[in-house]
């Protein structure tokens, strides 16, 4: 009898009911080598990455990086990826100046009469307000695509019109005292050549100081960073990750297009498309490493010192791009907000806590009439109580009870009290409130991983300089000067503010295992910031979204729209109903109600991320989901039922039924 093999990938499959297409060596391959870095388009070149001070990755020999498919990216390794990076905590900062209201629209929009009116008696504006309501919006109907006309430009243009001052950001400032201190550092350095003879450089160690052959090899390696020889371009910096996700976006649409219209197969085929571009990076790192001798070709011809016969081929392409082929991706950066946010990576800061107060204080009611009681109590002390003997003593006592009874009749027998016999109880009042949400405290932690001044910039110095461009007063002349940037920081999942300060700042120079290289060159640094937010009254709202006018337009809207799909070929009545409820929501101007500290903090402790802090097609998205749920809040037959029976006739219905099933 013949021998016969049972191979693994036959058994297996028959044993757990694999399907044999599962256990090909291609599969095997893209599962035993799928990482998260296969489909990142940052890196951590400089400014390849949206936080500043991404950690460095490892040697190519440990943490092997993955060629993601998006060809523009260096890629990056799968454990940092994986463990380092994608677990990374990352606080992004925008900075600007206050920008004050008008006093008529600060004023204008502050205070809300309806919300007023709720808050203080517990129940909504009186039918003669609801009657003045109807009367103004007919009175101002001709301005009333005006009004709602200003109300979506300024929440389009993120200008809320109920704070006495707001913060317009302006990045291009910040960046630019960025990039003063870098390029400062960049020549203190000794980074830029600063010799203007070969007499001159003969005093300067070769090893040491930089010639023409060293800026060439950093401007390779660097590219468009680089200020060529003179310093760095922080600005490119700045909105390089942008670019490289604009790069990214665009291969994206360029393969959806390319693929067919039927949606059934769409999801399918753009999964191949990608898993396709991941096999041939799994390809490319498969391959076996170079020699020794062909990385001494390879580092010999980077650096133009071998024979160009037998030059090694290098993989990077240095042909430096036009002028007009920088400016026009540096314009579409700027456009998807590239540079509009500082991001650092900060150490984990733990739990987050918030305490909210409430302050009562005494009535002055009740310390006028203790304070009269109290004098009177005395005087009537001094003179004996009264007391007089004799009938004249008897008829004054007939009188005073005569009175007291005539008085408790007449229930004003509390007036007695004052005359000292007694001392008032008056509940305290409400004074005020604060939030003790107000700070954000992180540690953002700086090493470079070598003393080559280079890495030092890349790793300490361009982080630093961004930290204290934010933190420190501003210069208005040579001897004078003005506050710091105003922030807007954003730590998702744990604090958000939109008007802060940096109110302390930290640095400790010369920490880690080796601090310090030779030539008092610091190779670790630690920043300790602390930011406070300038706002601390966290309100919720009591007003309903919907009252009873916007409640009824938009269910006329919705009838209407119900009708018209009804009669409209091949549209059904609910999907009419749908879009007349998208309408009135639109028309809403509740859908372009403005940030404050309540929607803040729902939106923290929900962790929403960046994009739908800022991004106002994003907010506008989430305004008309929360519309439609007000809506059908506002016809929901329960809250119909506990709006009628919160009135004054429905407490005296419920005074006169049974009592409630609660234990």
């Amino acid at each position: 009898m013949a021998r016969q093999f049972v191979l693994d990938k036959s058994w297996a499959g028959r044993a757990f009911l694999v399907p044999p297409s599962s256990l090909t060596d291609a599969t095997d391959r893209r599962r035993r080598y799928h990482t998260s870095s296969s489909r990142k388009f940052i890196d951590t070149t400089m400014g390849g990455h949206f936080a500043l001070n991404p950690l460095p990755q490892f040697t190519r020999n440990c943490d092997l990086p993955h060629p993601s498919i998006y060809a523009a990216s260096q890629g990056y390794g799968r454990w940092n990826s994986e463990v380092l990076d994608d677990n990374s905590q990352q606080i992004h900062i925008r900075c600007g100046v206050p920008k004050f209201n008008s006093m008529t629209n600060f004023f204008g929009n502050f205070y809300n009469v309806e919300a007023g009116s709720v808050v203080r008696t517990g129940r909504g504006p009186t039918v003669w307000f609801r009657i003045g309501q109807v009367a103004g919006f007919l009175g101002t109907l001709p301005m009333q695509p005006f009004i709602l006309g200003g109300s979506v430009i300024k929440f389009f243009m993120n200008m809320p019109r109920s704070k006495y001052w707001y913060l317009k950001p302006t990045m291009y400032p910040f960046w630019y005292a960025t990039s003063a201190i870098v390029n400062g550092l960049f020549v203190n350095m000794g980074m830029a050549p600063h010799t203007l003879s070969e007499k001159q450089q003969r005093f300067f160690d070769p090893q040491v100081a930089p010639d023409q052959v060293d800026m060439d090899a950093m401007q390779r390696i660097y590219g468009s960073v680089l200020l060529g020889e003179h310093g760095i371009d922080v600005f490119a910096i700045s909105t390089k990750a942008q670019q490289l996700a604009d790069q990214y976006r665009k291969m994206i649409d360029d393969v959806m297009e390319g693929l067919t219209g039927d949606p059934a197969t769409r999801g399918d085929e753009f999964q191949r498309v990608l898993q396709d571009g991941i096999d041939a990076g799994i390809a490319k790192l498969q391959r076996p490493g170079a020699s020794l001798t062909e990385y001494e070709e390879k580092y010999l011809a980077f650096y133009g010192k071998y024979d160009e016969s037998k030059a090694y081929a290098t993989e990077q392409d240095t042909t430096e791009p036009s002028w007009i082929q920088k400016i026009i991706p540096a314009f579409e950066a700027e456009r998807h907000m590239g540079a509009d946010f500082v991001t650092f990576r900060v150490n984990h800061t733990g739990t987050q806590s918030e305490s909210f107060n409430n302050r009562a204080t005494e009535s002055t009611l009740q310390s006028n009439i203790n304070s009269m009681s109290s004098k009177n109590r005395m005087a009537r002390f001094n003179m004996a109580d009264g007391n007089v003997a004799g009938p004249i003593g008897t008829a004054i006592n007939i009188v005073t009870e005569m009175a007291k009874g005539m008085m408790e009749m007449a229930q004003v027998e509390g007036l007695i009290a004052v005359s000292g016999n007694a001392f008032a109880d008056i509940q305290k009042l409400y004074q005020d409130s604060s939030a003790d949400l107000n700070r954000t405290t992180f540690t953002i932690p700086l090493r470079s991983w070598a003393a080559d001044d280079w890495v030092r910039m890349q790793n300490l110095f361009i982080p630093l300089a961004a930290i204290l461009a934010m933190s420190l007063p501003r210069a208005t002349g040579n001897a004078t000067y003005d506050g710091p940037f105003m922030l807007e920081v954003y730590n998702q999942g744990r604090t958000l503010i939109r008007e802060g300060m940096v109110e302390s700042l930290t640095i400790e120079r010369g920490v880690g295992d080796v601090g310090w290289a030779q030539g008092g060159k610091c190779l670790g640094i630690d920043v300790n910031v602390t930011i406070v937010d300038l706002s601390s009254i966290l309100s919720i709202p009591i007003n309903p979204g919907f009252g009873p006018i916007e409640g009824s337009l938009t269910a006329g809207s919705a009838l209407a729209g119900a009708l018209g799909g009804a009669i409209a070929p091949g549209v059904t009545a609910a999907d009419g109903a749908n879009a007349g409820v998208t309408a009135a929501l639109a028309l809403n101007k509740n859908t372009y109600a403005e940030d404050n500290k309540y929607t803040d903090y729902l939106a923290t402790i929900a962790g929403l991320p960046l994009e739908f802090m800022i991004n106002a097609t994003r907010k506008w998205l989430l305004n008309m989901a929360r519309g439609r749920a007000a809506f059908d809040q506002w016809k929901s037959p329960a809250r119909m039922a506990a709006g009628v029976m919160s009135t004054m006739p429905g407490d005296l219905l419920k005074s006169i039924s049974l009592i409630t099933a609660r234990d």
